[in-house]
Formats: C-alpha cells, sequence, structure tokens
C-alpha cells in the first residue's frame, strides 16, 4: 500500500524484483513467484484497473506475462540457458 496516497502500488517493478531475484538461481520459483504476484494482484484490486475496457482475465495473463518475462531474462542472461 501506498500510506500517504491511501492508494495500491501500480508499478510492475515492485512485484517484478522478486520474481528477478529469485530467477538468479531458480527459474521455476521465479515463475511461480510471478504467479503469486498476479494473484496478490487481483487480491488487492490492483487488477483489473478502473480505467480499462479490457476483462480481468486479460490484465492478468498480461501481468503474468510482463512477470514471467523479466524471470526469463534473468535466468537466460546469468546462466547462458538452460
Amino acid at each position: 500500500m501506498n500510506l500517504q496516497r491511501d492508494q495500491a502500488i501500480r508499478s510492475i517493478v515492485v512485484y517484478a524484483l522478486s520474481a528477478a531475484r529469485l530467477a538468479w538461481r531458480h527459474l521455476r520459483s521465479a515463475l511461480l513467484v510471478a504467479g503469486v504476484a498476479t494473484l496478490s494482484a487481483f487480491a488487492g484490486v490492483v487488477i483489473p484497473h478502473s480505467q480499462s475496457a479490457e476483462p480481468a482475465f486479460i490484465e492478468g495473463l498480461f501481468a503474468y506475462f510482463k512477470l514471467s518475462a523479466v524471470a526469463m531474462a534473468i535466468y537466460l542472461g546469468v546462466s547462458g540457458g538452460p
């Protein structure tokens, strides 16, 4: 929560940092964290965005895609591949 503005934090960077940190060594764990982060965004009413015309599941899939892409980029960049 952003306590100063009494709003949820909408930045994906906060969630991507935890996925990237785990992806440094464990890709499966990072993908699991990406899923948990997406579910927590649903629970925290960050998804769906109030000004979006898309259904909530589309926004959720897009958020998971972005977090997974960060995790895979970090994993592949550090380890050089599977």
